[in-house]
């Protein structure tokens, strides 16, 4: 049976976790912080409309203000809404987010905004800007390769080295990935997660595998990018794991798995372009000819 039928049911279930952990932060921080209704004169005339021409917008503003005896609340003390701040920082990502954006909007409201687009669009690029999935995984540099001088024969035997390092190890890693995460969000089944590990490693087989095979100089930088796609794979499994436990981590590890996984295909058709153009072959009983498959597939 083919694994995409899985497919529509894992994005279902990730919009879902993340739909419903989007309208709880903002339904939460709007309740919490809701202040009482207030009586807001409000004068539109064509030196305001006209961006301040003649009098400026600001002190027609004040003008209102000083009339109708409604000011602007006082802003709240910095320094203690910074110490919230820090406060509301956890291990876990989605905590610390939802806790940081009810003090950012607690202080907006405080000061009569929080309802206008611009702070609205502050505030969501302060929650995103707090996701940071840099993990601290090694990256490799050119003189970490095997590299070989180019010739007929080296490109040969290292796109068959290449076929063989992943029709050893990485099978179906993708979609069982992907399966795993599904079934675990769908029946909020943390046994389906512990299946990540041995994929994960899986992933570490390959980038071994990788280091140890020479390459030749003209597909080098194809394949350190290889090297380095892998290592960040790897790293994204630890984070995927926690998609019960820290949704807004474990859905961001989840799309920059899929991101690389897009990219190191895109490397991958370049490597067999770059073997076809040079005249590289492979018979049908050798693990090369899985180029010959992979850029049919393209067409």
């Amino acid at each position: 049976m083919s694994v995409r039928i899985y497919l529509p049911s894992l994005q279902f279930s990730l919009m879902a976790i993340s739909v419903v952990l989007a309208t709880g932060l903002i339904a939460t921080a709007k309740y919490t912080t809701r202040p009482p209704a207030s009586v807001i004169e409000s004068v539109t005339s064509p030196n305001m409309a006209q961006g301040g021409a003649g009098t400026p917008w600001q002190d027609s503003l004040k003008a209102v203000q000083a009339g109708s005896g409604v000011e602007l609340p006082p802003a709240p003390d910095q320094d203690t809404v910074e110490a919230l701040r820090q406060t509301a920082q956890t291990n876990n990502l989605t905590d610390s987010i939802s806790r940081t954006l009810l003090v950012n909007l607690t202080n907006a409201k405080a000061q009569g905004l929080g309802d206008d687009i611009p702070t609205q669009n502050q505030l969501i690029a302060s929650a995103v800007g707090q996701i940071d999935q840099s993990a601290t995984t090694q990256t490799y540099t050119r003189s970490d390769l095997t590299i070989v001088a180019d010739s007929p024969n080296t490109k040969h035997a290292y796109g068959n080295a290449l076929a063989l390092v992943f029709a050893q190890n990485q099978h179906n890693s993708y979609a069982e990935t992907m399966v795993a995460i599904d079934n675990a969000t769908a029946q909020n089944n943390t046994e389906e997660l512990k299946k990540l590990q041995s994929i994960a490693e899986n992933y570490k087989k390959t980038a071994r595998a990788l280091l140890n095979t020479p390459v030749p100089q003209t597909l080098s930088p194809f394949h350190l990018q290889l090297v380095n796609n892998f290592q960040k794979i790897i790293g994204s499994y630890g984070y995927m794991e926690t998609i019960l436990t820290d949704p807004i981590r474990g859905l961001t590890a989840v799309k920059d798995y899929q991101s690389l996984t897009q990219e190191t295909l895109r490397v991958f058709i370049n490597i067999a372009q770059t073997l076809g153009k040079d005249g590289i072959l492979f018979t049908k009983d050798e693990p090369g000819s899985a180029w010959g498959i992979l850029l049919s597939a393209q067409q």
